[in-house]
């Protein structure tokens, strides 16, 4: 339940750009939180969420002013879905 109350705000976190230390901090605590342990009493993180840790590389690229270097080795930057829909989307359900 918690989990389904954060997810919003991770996906606020998401989709804006990180132009300060606290942005930065704010998408590396969104990717820590996808990769943390599934259950109390569990002590295995999670490194299967490529989505999270995505988010996480471009954010450290866009905040160091690398976006254009890294577009130019042929990486596409992903377009994250927009948030508002998706939060539409998760209230219908």
């Amino acid at each position: 339940m918690l989990d389904r109350q954060l997810q919003p705000l991770a996906n606020r976190i998401d989709e804006l750009p990180v132009t300060s230390i606290g942005g930065l901090k704010a998408k590396a605590l969104v990717a820590f939180w996808h990769a943390s342990p599934l259950c109390a009493g569990d002590h295995e993180v999670y490194f299967q969420d490529e989505a999270a840790f995505q988010r996480l590389f471009i954010a450290v690229a866009e905040f160091c002013g690398l976006a254009g270097s890294v577009r130019a080795t042929g990486y596409a930057m992903p377009e994250w879905p927009n948030v508002e829909q998706q939060d539409e989307e998760d209230e219908a359900v």
